[in-house]
Protein backbone atom coordinates (compact mmCIF):
# COMPACT_ATOMS: atom_id res chain seq x y z
CA UNK A 1 0.00 0.00 0.00
CA UNK A 2 2.80 2.44 0.86
CA UNK A 3 4.81 1.68 -2.30
CA UNK A 4 2.09 1.48 -4.94
CA UNK A 5 -0.87 3.59 -3.83
CA UNK A 6 -1.78 7.05 -2.62
CA UNK A 7 -4.06 6.14 0.29
CA UNK A 8 -7.04 8.46 0.81
CA UNK A 9 -9.92 8.27 3.29
CA UNK A 10 -13.10 10.28 2.80
CA UNK A 11 -16.57 10.59 4.28
CA UNK A 12 -18.97 9.14 1.71
CA UNK A 13 -21.73 11.40 3.04
CA UNK A 14 -19.69 14.43 2.02
CA UNK A 15 -18.47 12.85 -1.20
CA UNK A 16 -22.02 11.95 -2.19
CA UNK A 17 -23.98 14.93 -0.92
CA UNK A 18 -21.51 17.79 -0.61
CA UNK A 19 -20.78 20.65 -2.99
CA UNK A 20 -17.20 20.54 -4.22
CA UNK A 21 -15.06 19.58 -7.18
CA UNK A 22 -13.95 16.51 -5.20
CA UNK A 23 -17.60 15.45 -4.92
CA UNK A 24 -18.16 15.99 -8.65
CA UNK A 25 -15.01 14.06 -9.53
CA UNK A 26 -15.82 11.14 -7.25
CA UNK A 27 -19.52 10.73 -8.04
CA UNK A 28 -18.96 10.99 -11.79
CA UNK A 29 -16.68 7.96 -11.49
CA UNK A 30 -19.04 6.05 -9.20
CA UNK A 31 -22.12 6.60 -11.34
CA UNK A 32 -20.33 5.50 -14.52
CA UNK A 33 -18.33 2.60 -13.09
CA UNK A 34 -20.51 -0.02 -14.82
CA UNK A 35 -20.06 -2.33 -11.84
CA UNK A 36 -23.23 -4.37 -11.17
CA UNK A 37 -22.38 -4.93 -7.50
CA UNK A 38 -21.75 -1.24 -6.91
CA UNK A 39 -24.82 -0.07 -8.79
CA UNK A 40 -26.93 -2.54 -6.83
CA UNK A 41 -25.60 -1.03 -3.59
CA UNK A 42 -26.46 2.42 -4.91
CA UNK A 43 -30.01 1.24 -5.51
CA UNK A 44 -29.95 2.07 -9.22
CA UNK A 45 -30.89 -1.45 -10.34
CA UNK A 46 -34.13 -3.34 -9.70
CA UNK A 47 -33.92 -4.64 -6.17
CA UNK A 48 -30.94 -2.39 -5.39
CA UNK A 49 -29.89 -2.56 -1.79
CA UNK A 50 -29.24 0.99 -0.73
CA UNK A 51 -28.01 4.47 -1.53
CA UNK A 52 -24.42 4.61 -0.30
CA UNK A 53 -21.19 4.79 -2.26
CA UNK A 54 -19.11 3.54 0.66
CA UNK A 55 -16.39 0.97 0.16
CA UNK A 56 -12.86 0.66 -1.20
CA UNK A 57 -12.00 2.17 -4.60
CA UNK A 58 -8.91 2.11 -6.80
CA UNK A 59 -8.99 5.14 -9.11
CA UNK A 60 -6.43 6.96 -11.24
CA UNK A 61 -6.00 10.71 -10.83
CA UNK A 62 -7.56 11.17 -14.28
CA UNK A 63 -10.68 9.29 -13.14
CA UNK A 64 -9.84 5.88 -14.58
CA UNK A 65 -11.73 3.28 -12.56
CA UNK A 66 -9.88 0.12 -11.51
CA UNK A 67 -12.30 -1.47 -9.09
CA UNK A 68 -14.50 -1.32 -6.00
CA UNK A 69 -15.09 -3.63 -3.06
CA UNK A 70 -16.98 -3.32 0.22
CA UNK A 71 -15.75 -6.42 2.02
CA UNK A 72 -14.39 -6.63 5.56
CA UNK A 73 -12.84 -10.04 4.81
CA UNK A 74 -9.08 -9.57 4.54
CA UNK A 75 -8.38 -12.16 1.75
CA UNK A 76 -11.04 -10.47 -0.40
CA UNK A 77 -9.51 -7.04 0.21
CA UNK A 78 -6.02 -8.27 -0.71
CA UNK A 79 -7.38 -9.90 -3.87
CA UNK A 80 -9.12 -6.63 -4.77
CA UNK A 81 -5.90 -4.64 -4.24
CA UNK A 82 -3.81 -7.06 -6.32
CA UNK A 83 -6.26 -7.00 -9.23
CA UNK A 84 -6.55 -3.21 -9.14
CA UNK A 85 -2.78 -2.79 -9.21
CA UNK A 86 -2.50 -5.25 -12.10
CA UNK A 87 -5.18 -3.41 -14.08
CA UNK A 88 -3.46 -0.10 -13.32
CA UNK A 89 -0.24 -1.34 -14.92
CA UNK A 90 -2.12 -2.72 -17.94
CA UNK A 91 -3.85 0.62 -18.64
CA UNK A 92 -2.16 3.41 -16.71
CA UNK A 93 -4.01 6.71 -16.29
CA UNK A 94 -3.27 9.77 -18.38
CA UNK A 95 -1.10 12.49 -16.89
CA UNK A 96 -3.16 15.41 -15.67
CA UNK A 97 -2.53 18.71 -13.96
CA UNK A 98 -4.49 19.45 -10.79
CA UNK A 99 -5.12 23.14 -10.20
CA UNK A 100 -3.93 24.73 -6.98
CA UNK A 101 -7.48 25.88 -6.32
CA UNK A 102 -8.62 22.25 -6.33
CA UNK A 103 -5.80 21.13 -4.05
CA UNK A 104 -6.57 23.85 -1.53
CA UNK A 105 -10.35 23.48 -1.66
CA UNK A 106 -11.99 22.34 1.57
CA UNK A 107 -14.71 19.82 0.88
CA UNK A 108 -15.37 18.51 4.39
CA UNK A 109 -17.60 19.90 7.10
CA UNK A 110 -15.29 21.54 9.62
CA UNK A 111 -16.03 22.76 13.14
CA UNK A 112 -16.27 26.47 13.79
CA UNK A 113 -13.13 27.97 15.32
CA UNK A 114 -14.95 28.29 18.65
CA UNK A 115 -16.01 24.61 18.70
CA UNK A 116 -14.08 22.11 20.84
CA UNK A 117 -13.43 18.63 19.44
CA UNK A 118 -13.23 15.44 21.49
CA UNK A 119 -12.29 12.09 19.99
CA UNK A 120 -14.53 9.21 21.08
CA UNK A 121 -13.54 5.53 21.09
CA UNK A 122 -15.89 2.60 21.76
CA UNK A 123 -14.96 -1.06 22.00
CA UNK A 124 -16.21 -4.33 23.41
CA UNK A 125 -14.08 -5.45 26.34
CA UNK A 126 -13.75 -8.13 27.49
CA UNK A 127 -14.53 -9.83 24.20
CA UNK A 128 -16.97 -12.76 24.60
CA UNK A 129 -15.68 -16.15 23.47
CA UNK A 130 -16.67 -17.25 20.00
CA UNK A 131 -18.14 -13.93 18.82
CA UNK A 132 -17.80 -12.49 15.32
CA UNK A 133 -14.33 -11.13 14.44
CA UNK A 134 -15.78 -7.68 13.74
CA UNK A 135 -16.38 -7.27 17.48
CA UNK A 136 -12.61 -6.81 17.84
CA UNK A 137 -12.93 -3.49 15.99
CA UNK A 138 -12.83 -0.02 17.54
CA UNK A 139 -15.62 2.51 16.99
CA UNK A 140 -14.26 6.03 16.38
CA UNK A 141 -16.02 9.38 16.19
CA UNK A 142 -15.67 13.08 17.03
CA UNK A 143 -17.80 14.92 19.58
CA UNK A 144 -18.32 18.65 19.01
CA UNK A 145 -18.81 20.89 22.07
CA UNK A 146 -20.14 24.31 21.14
CA UNK A 147 -19.14 27.70 22.53
CA UNK A 148 -22.52 28.50 24.08
CA UNK A 149 -22.36 25.22 26.02
CA UNK A 150 -18.96 26.18 27.41
CA UNK A 151 -20.41 29.53 28.49
CA UNK A 152 -23.25 27.71 30.24
CA UNK A 153 -20.68 25.64 32.12
CA UNK A 154 -18.76 28.72 33.22
CA UNK A 155 -21.90 30.51 34.35
CA UNK A 156 -23.13 27.50 36.32
CA UNK A 157 -19.78 27.03 38.04
CA UNK A 158 -20.03 30.51 39.55
CA UNK A 159 -23.26 29.82 41.38
CA UNK A 160 -23.39 26.16 42.38
CA UNK A 161 -21.05 23.50 43.76
CA UNK A 162 -22.62 20.86 41.52
CA UNK A 163 -24.66 21.53 38.41
CA UNK A 164 -26.08 19.67 35.38
CA UNK A 165 -24.24 19.67 32.07
CA UNK A 166 -25.96 21.66 29.28
CA UNK A 167 -29.00 19.81 27.94
CA UNK A 168 -27.84 19.96 24.33
CA UNK A 169 -24.46 18.45 25.22
CA UNK A 170 -26.10 15.68 27.25
CA UNK A 171 -28.51 14.94 24.41
CA UNK A 172 -25.64 14.79 21.93
CA UNK A 173 -23.71 12.36 24.11
CA UNK A 174 -26.52 9.93 24.89
CA UNK A 175 -28.07 9.95 21.39
CA UNK A 176 -25.00 9.96 19.14
CA UNK A 177 -21.81 9.03 20.98
CA UNK A 178 -22.56 6.60 23.82
CA UNK A 179 -23.43 3.93 21.30
CA UNK A 180 -22.25 0.59 19.92
CA UNK A 181 -20.53 1.61 16.68
CA UNK A 182 -17.94 -1.17 16.89
CA UNK A 183 -19.06 -3.25 13.88
CA UNK A 184 -20.28 -0.51 11.57
CA UNK A 185 -22.66 2.43 11.29
CA UNK A 186 -25.18 2.40 14.16
CA UNK A 187 -28.74 3.69 14.28
CA UNK A 188 -28.83 6.87 16.34
CA UNK A 189 -30.78 6.75 19.57
CA UNK A 190 -34.12 8.53 19.34
CA UNK A 191 -35.22 10.90 22.15
CA UNK A 192 -37.85 8.35 23.19
CA UNK A 193 -35.11 5.71 23.58
CA UNK A 194 -33.36 7.66 26.36
CA UNK A 195 -34.37 6.19 29.72
CA UNK A 196 -31.76 7.91 31.89
CA UNK A 197 -29.39 10.83 31.31
CA UNK A 198 -28.03 12.16 34.60
CA UNK A 199 -24.91 14.26 33.90
CA UNK A 200 -23.52 16.56 36.59
CA UNK A 201 -20.31 18.55 36.93
CA UNK A 202 -18.41 20.55 39.52
CA UNK A 203 -15.51 22.98 39.47
CA UNK A 204 -12.25 21.48 40.79
CA UNK A 205 -9.62 24.21 40.43
CA UNK A 206 -9.20 27.69 39.01
CA UNK A 207 -5.92 29.15 37.73
CA UNK A 208 -4.99 32.20 35.67
CA UNK A 209 -5.12 30.08 32.54
CA UNK A 210 -8.01 27.65 33.02
CA UNK A 211 -10.84 26.25 35.05
CA UNK A 212 -10.83 22.49 35.59
CA UNK A 213 -14.08 20.55 35.90
CA UNK A 214 -15.01 17.04 36.95
CA UNK A 215 -18.15 15.35 35.63
CA UNK A 216 -19.96 12.08 36.20
CA UNK A 217 -22.90 10.47 34.45
CA UNK A 218 -25.36 7.61 34.52
CA UNK A 219 -27.29 6.86 31.37
CA UNK A 220 -29.52 4.28 29.73
CA UNK A 221 -31.08 3.78 26.31
CA UNK A 222 -33.51 1.17 24.99
CA UNK A 223 -35.26 0.88 21.63
CA UNK A 224 -39.04 0.67 21.53
CA UNK A 225 -38.95 -3.03 20.62
CA UNK A 226 -36.57 -3.76 23.59
CA UNK A 227 -34.20 -5.59 21.22
CA UNK A 228 -31.39 -3.03 21.58
CA UNK A 229 -30.19 -1.02 24.53
CA UNK A 230 -27.53 -0.24 27.10
CA UNK A 231 -26.96 1.15 30.57
CA UNK A 232 -23.73 2.74 31.65
CA UNK A 233 -21.65 5.22 33.59
CA UNK A 234 -19.13 7.82 32.41
CA UNK A 235 -16.67 9.97 34.37
CA UNK A 236 -13.96 12.45 33.46
CA UNK A 237 -12.29 15.85 33.70
CA UNK A 238 -11.72 18.76 31.35
CA UNK A 239 -10.35 22.30 31.31
CA UNK A 240 -11.90 25.48 29.95
CA UNK A 241 -9.07 27.74 28.77
CA UNK A 242 -9.29 31.36 29.82
CA UNK A 243 -7.81 32.85 26.64
CA UNK A 244 -9.85 30.87 24.08
CA UNK A 245 -12.94 29.76 25.99
CA UNK A 246 -12.46 26.28 24.52
CA UNK A 247 -12.39 22.86 26.15
CA UNK A 248 -8.96 21.23 26.48
CA UNK A 249 -7.41 18.24 28.25
CA UNK A 250 -10.71 16.37 28.09
CA UNK A 251 -10.31 12.87 29.51
CA UNK A 252 -13.18 10.50 30.22
CA UNK A 253 -13.78 6.78 30.57
CA UNK A 254 -16.99 4.83 30.83
CA UNK A 255 -18.39 1.32 31.08
CA UNK A 256 -21.74 0.09 29.83
CA UNK A 257 -23.70 -3.13 29.47
CA UNK A 258 -25.16 -3.31 25.97
CA UNK A 259 -27.32 -5.70 23.97
CA UNK A 260 -28.71 -6.02 20.47
CA UNK A 261 -27.72 -4.55 17.13
CA UNK A 262 -28.45 -1.69 14.75
CA UNK A 263 -29.49 -2.10 11.12
CA UNK A 264 -25.89 -2.05 9.88
CA UNK A 265 -24.05 -3.55 12.87
CA UNK A 266 -24.76 -7.28 12.56
CA UNK A 267 -22.77 -9.99 14.30
CA UNK A 268 -23.17 -8.62 17.83
CA UNK A 269 -22.25 -10.90 20.75
CA UNK A 270 -25.08 -13.01 22.12
CA UNK A 271 -26.93 -11.62 25.10
CA UNK A 272 -25.48 -8.71 27.04
CA UNK A 273 -21.88 -7.58 26.56
CA UNK A 274 -19.49 -5.00 28.01
CA UNK A 275 -19.01 -1.79 26.00
CA UNK A 276 -16.29 0.64 27.10
CA UNK A 277 -15.88 4.27 26.02
CA UNK A 278 -12.86 6.57 26.10
CA UNK A 279 -12.85 10.27 25.22
CA UNK A 280 -9.85 12.57 24.70
CA UNK A 281 -9.41 16.13 23.41
CA UNK A 282 -8.34 16.37 19.77
CA UNK A 283 -6.85 19.28 17.83
CA UNK A 284 -4.81 17.48 15.18
CA UNK A 285 -5.54 18.08 11.45
CA UNK A 286 -7.74 14.98 11.15
CA UNK A 287 -10.06 16.18 13.90
CA UNK A 288 -10.68 19.37 11.93
CA UNK A 289 -11.85 17.66 8.73
CA UNK A 290 -13.80 14.62 10.00
CA UNK A 291 -17.23 15.68 11.32
CA UNK A 292 -19.27 13.63 13.79
CA UNK A 293 -20.99 10.55 12.36
CA UNK A 294 -24.48 11.98 12.87
CA UNK A 295 -23.67 15.54 11.81
CA UNK A 296 -24.92 14.71 8.33
CA UNK A 297 -28.60 14.09 7.74
CA UNK A 298 -29.73 15.67 11.01
CA UNK A 299 -30.04 19.33 10.06
CA UNK A 300 -29.78 21.12 13.38
CA UNK A 301 -30.49 17.84 15.17
CA UNK A 302 -26.85 17.22 16.06
CA UNK A 303 -26.33 20.78 17.25
CA UNK A 304 -29.59 21.01 19.22
CA UNK A 305 -29.90 17.47 20.48
CA UNK A 306 -31.63 18.31 23.73
CA UNK A 307 -33.92 15.66 25.13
Amino acid sequence: MHDNFVVVAGDCKELQNGHSSARDWFMNIVMHANNPDLTAQLGRLPGGGGDTAQGFYIIGADGTYYGWDNSHYLPNVIKFIDKGLSDFHKRPPAHIEIADSQLSERFSASPDATTSVVRVFNRISPLPDGCDELNKSVGRDHLWIYADEVQQLLAASNSSAQFPLPKTLVGRLVRFHLIDNVRGEPDQWQPSDIKQADFSANLITTTAHAKRFHFAAKYGQEAADHQRGQTGQLEGTFDVLTDTGKVANFRAYGKAVAWGRSTWTPGEPKGKFALVTAMVSADDPTSQVVPPQFYWGNGDGYRNAGL
